[in-house]
């Protein structure tokens, strides 16, 4: 790669090699490291140097535009040393996967990306990008847009058209503003992940159409009323978090019980409704097998830890910190099931002796049980 040096320091990965060492110009340059061609015609169409200690600016006039027939191009956690995407990457008509994430580039994202039709995957997270045109978004077949963990990334959410989107990943975003109404045309939509982002108002009825969703993030942000009507539909829900925003208390429903929607959600692994008024679990939680992390944590919750919370069979996280439950930790706890790692439940005002159950025989790697009145 013309106009790149190798410094160990500019991958991250620490099992990262510069791959274009061994480049070798008098040998076929289909049988280089990180480099793969067409069996048939010999066109390169996948360049893989992800963590390959690259360091520099990428050159507008380098050969790699003139691979029109380049289908992958991969140039994760390297070191652009705050330099801006080449315009000239928008040539690269044939492109299906385009990975520049960890790679610190600056500014904006080129207009020309948003004429990568055939683009199915664009990964631009972790200090990529600064501003991102409108044209991104509307890609028409684009599965996967990640532009997570670029703070300086800010605007509001342009209105969606549909797509075959699945995957929409703004985490830590300078992003803002209430959901548009169009992003229930996103109807192929499976993961909504918009945690630690300035979003606020209420969450879009329309939300209700993406049927298809199985993952959604919220917490972190200013959302307010009640999402149960809004997320009712989506019995495709395997995470549902949305803790830390702020649902009102004219949403009663919402604060001072689990909604009851989350009842009809079957294959729900990840649940976690932190720093809400949650007062108690139902009953037919213990009956969610397939939930592996329980998060309800700086809640209101009170009363005994119920021994039916060992139906849970699956559990591998269960979190109710900073709460005000009383009485024996269960003891069931300790050997209920060979998936359970992490047990918190400090903060609380549990009392009696830690039962013996947690010493031996279960797969027990973190027990945080401080600040409460146990012996």
């Amino acid at each position: 790669m013309e106009g790149f040096h190798i410094n160990n320091s500019a991958s991250l990965n620490p099992l990262s090699y510069p791959k274009t060492t061994s480049w070798n110009s008098s040998t076929d340059c289909c049988s280089w490291d990180g480099i793969k061609c067409d069996e048939h015609t010999n066109q390169v169409i996948q360049i893989d140097l992800s963590s390959s200690q690259l360091y520099g600016t990428m050159d507008a006039n380098s050969s790699l535009f003139r691979l029109l027939h380049l289908r992958v191009l991969d140039l994760s956690d390297n070191d652009f040393n705050y330099s801006q995407i080449p315009p000239k990457i928008g040539e690269l008509s044939q492109l299906r996967y385009l990975n520049l994430s960890l790679s610190i580039f600056s500014g904006e994202i080129p207009p020309q990306v948003s004429k990568l039709s055939k683009l199915l995957s664009l990964d631009l997270s972790f200090r990529a990008i600064s501003s991102a045109k409108v044209g991104v978004f509307h890609l028409p077949n684009l599965k996967v847009l990640d532009l997570r963990y670029n703070p300086n990334l800010k605007g509001r959410l342009p209105e969606f058209q549909s797509s075959s989107l699945t995957k929409l990943a703004l985490d830590q975003t300078g992003f803002y503003g209430t959901l548009p109404i169009s992003i229930g045309n996103l109807s192929s939509l499976e993961t909504l992940s918009i945690p630690n982002c300035h979003f606020f108002g209420y969450i879009p009825s329309s939300i209700g159409n993406l049927t298809q969703l199985m993952q959604i993030n919220l917490r972190y942000n200013k959302f307010k009323g009640d999402p149960s009507a809004s997320l009712a539909n989506l019995i495709k829900l395997s995470h549902l978090i949305v803790g830390h925003n702020d649902f009102t208390i004219e949403t009663i429903s919402w604060i001072d019980e689990i909604p009851t929607f989350i009842r009809n959600l079957g294959d729900l692994e990840f649940l976690m409704l932190s720093s809400n008024n949650i007062t108690s679990l139902p009953n037919w939680l213990w009956r969610k097998e397939s939930l592996q992390i329980l998060i309800a944590s700086n809640s209101s919750l009170t009363g005994k830890i119920s021994p039916s919370i060992c139906n849970l069979k699956s559990l591998v996280h269960l979190e109710l910190s900073f709460n005000k439950l009383r009485g024996n930790v269960p003891s069931c706890l300790g050997n209920f099931s060979q998936s359970l790692e992490n047990l918190v439940l400090k903060g609380n005002k549990l009392s009696g002796l830690i039962p013996q159950t947690y010493m031996i025989g279960n797969s027990i790697k973190m027990i945080d049980l401080s600040n409460n009145n146990l012996q």
